[in-house]
């Protein structure tokens, strides 16, 4: 039987701790329970859990909850390398090490026109087409496209085409040219707005662009105009 056994271990700087505990039973030695017999620095990010005792031929399981941090502003992925030591009889044993990619969606937007740089007409049709893709290694979450169509161009109808299916979208308004799904990785988003000019001054160009934005990369995107 081995006795107050120590399992210690440095958390990464891309992690933050939420939850750590050893694994015990009650005593129908069925029932599984949490025993809280760990300790937590925040300065050093050391965390230990002790282990009473454990008999020979048994086994025993910690458990560690954490949550990730936010990856910097154009950094998609990063790899945590953590391992632990045991530290019992005296003795120091060091585990292998375990490597986990994090990572976040990246999104890139562009757009094209049929009349890019070309003179409109009131009552024209121009076909704006959108395309978003996630080139990160984790889906994208709650996304967002706003279409922002000048007040000159009202739209006439929108569709868009996610995971291979075409949906199309009820519009009324210029304030409905916006679409919310989710991206896969290596996956993409096609857009289709349709619009019509209404009086366009000879003077006047018409700028459109769209913004796009997830709830797991808050760092929103824009379009060329």
């Amino acid at each position: 039987e081995m006795k107050d056994i120590k399992i210690e271990k440095i958390l990464p700087e891309l992690v933050k701790y939420k939850e750590a505990y050893v694994v015990g039973h009650e005593e129908d030695g069925i029932t599984l329970k949490k025993i809280n017999s760990v300790s937590y620095d925040e300065s050093s990010r050391k965390l230990v859990w002790t282990v009473k005792s454990l008999e020979a031929g048994r086994t025993v399981h910690v458990k560690l909850v954490v949550d990730t941090t936010d990856l910097p502003e154009g950094k998609y992925e990063d790899e945590i390398v953590t391992s632990s030591t045991v530290k019992v009889n005296g003795e120091e044993y060091k585990t292998g090490e375990i490597s986990t990619t994090i990572g976040k969606p990246k999104l890139v937007i562009s757009q094209t026109s049929d009349v890019t740089n070309k003179y409109v007409t009131e009552g024209q049709v121009i076909n704006y087409k959108f395309t978003i893709k996630n080139e990160g290694l984790v889906k994208a979450k709650s996304v967002s496209v706003v279409d922002n169509l000048p007040d000159k161009v009202k739209i006439k109808s929108l569709s868009y085409v996610s995971d291979g299916i075409e949906m199309k979208k009820v519009v009324s308004n210029n304030e409905d040219a916006t679409v919310y799904t989710s991206i896969q990785p290596n996956s993409e988003l096609i857009i289709n707005v349709k619009a019509v000019t209404l009086a366009v001054p000879e003077d006047m160009t018409i700028e459109n662009y769209a913004t796009v934005e997830a709830k797991n990369d808050p760092e929103t995107k824009k379009t060329n105009t």
